[in-house]
């Protein structure tokens, strides 16, 4: 990833509140499927993988608002399939 699209992401994720910043990284960062990031924080799979959906809507919303280079086109925020 280019240098300025990863510091405006971990920008982006300061921002996120402790826990959710804590389940993105599971997802995104550390690549794990739904099934083991809901028994690592102890919540339902069906409403963390909303959860992860809705994060990853605002944090694109987001990054769309400091323009199109924010994210190197959002590739880590798109959708994994697990």
């Amino acid at each position: 990833m280019h240098a300025m699209g990863s510091d405006r992401l971990r920008a982006l994720l300061r921002d996120l509140a402790d826990d959710d910043r804590r389940l993105l990284e599971c997802r995104i960062v550390d690549g794990w499927p739904y099934g083991d990031i809901a028994a690592h924080l102890g919540v339902p799979r069906d409403a963390l993988a909303d959860r992860v959906r809705r994060l990853r809507t605002d944090l694109r919303r987001k990054a769309k608002a400091l323009g199109p280079r924010s994210l190197d086109g959002g590739a880590l925020l798109e959708r994994r399939q697990s």
